[in-house]
């Protein structure tokens, strides 16, 4: 089994500033073109190949009275000099072209991703072209100083601690239902509310303070059906199987085409409300900066 060392330096490498003057030396085939290249003196360029040749103990140029020429050696190693730097400069080149293009990690709730942002990103994208953004999905929560997410959107408290945080909503919770459903059923009152399928999170939901601000207080349990994401839960709404009590920003879009409608004009604010985070010392990163400028613009025009 061969054993390969990644800690330890090439053994037999000289050093590169002396294989760079090498390389300008056996292309241009002259001392003083090279010179002129890499801004040195001739004498520079003399001395430096000088040093490789008692480095590799071995001669690489045959001195003409106008020009250089390779040696055998010489010829084996320039070859194996210019590839590798070419392989370098087109890593750099890489790396500068991936500057330019900044990129950004959002992670946000699954339905608050596809409900909410999905409908809107082209907008951000045509705006600020220049950062290629990266959308994940997930209701688990973000260690932004361990994962590769410069940008986590969550339901939850706001708790300012080594975070940045941005409130994206005031909490609003709304009942809607399909009209199909609230036509059949003949549902107009808060009252009409108790007696339909409630569609309820088993991760947690705001029915039950919901009905006791509106004054409800029996609640069939029987007519509950429980989901364990609120895209599905959306889902189930829009497909008439019971009555929703979300976010006003989830539905904003199914309201305004007529595929969910309001209940009630009852508001009903949560303390929980969708908090846009990122770590403090990325507060002000330019990319960060901009999306955070475009998503506060973009909920003005909502609900």
């Amino acid at each position: 089994m061969t054993n390969f060392s990644i800690c330890r330096a090439p053994a037999n490498l000289p050093p590169l500033n002396l294989l760079r003057t090498f390389d300008a030396a056996a292309r241009l085939g002259n001392f003083t073109l090279a010179a002129d290249e890499l801004n040195i003196s001739q004498s520079a360029v003399s001395q430096q190949i000088r040093q490789l040749e008692d480095w590799m103990n071995v001669r690489l140029f045959r001195r003409m009275p106008r020009r250089v020429d390779l040696t055998r050696e010489g010829i084996v190693l320039s070859g194996a000099v210019r590839r590798a730097l070419i392989l370098m400069d087109q890593a750099c080149l890489e790396i500068a072209e991936s500057a330019a293009t900044r990129s950004l990690c959002v992670n946000a709730a699954p339905a608050f991703a596809s409900r909410w942002l999905m409908p809107r990103l082209a907008g951000f994208t045509d705006i600020q072209s220049h950062i290629r953004l990266t959308l994940l999905t997930s209701n688990d929560p973000v260690d932004l100083r361990k994962h590769d997410v410069d940008i986590a959107i969550r339901r939850g408290t706001m708790e300012e601690i080594e975070n940045s945080q941005v409130p994206l909503d005031d909490g609003l919770l709304i009942v809607v239902g399909s009209p199909a459903l609230l036509q059949a059923r003949g549902i107009t009152s808060p009252d009409h509310v108790a007696e339909q399928t409630l569609l309820r999170n088993i991760s947690g939901d705001r029915w039950d303070s919901w009905l006791e601000h509106a004054g409800i207080t029996r609640l069939p349990m029987a007519r509950s059906l429980h989901f364990n994401d609120v895209t599905l839960l959306l889902d189930a709404a829009l497909q008439g199987q019971g009555l929703a009590l979300v976010s006003a920003l989830l539905v904003e879009h199914e309201i305004q085409c007529g595929r969910l409608q309001r209940v009630t004009e009852i508001d009903f604010h949560d303390s929980a409300r969708y908090i846009l985070t990122c770590r403090s010392d990325f507060y002000d990163h330019d990319s960060v900066r901009a999306f955070r400028g475009w998503i506060l613009t973009e909920l003005k025009h909502s609900l």
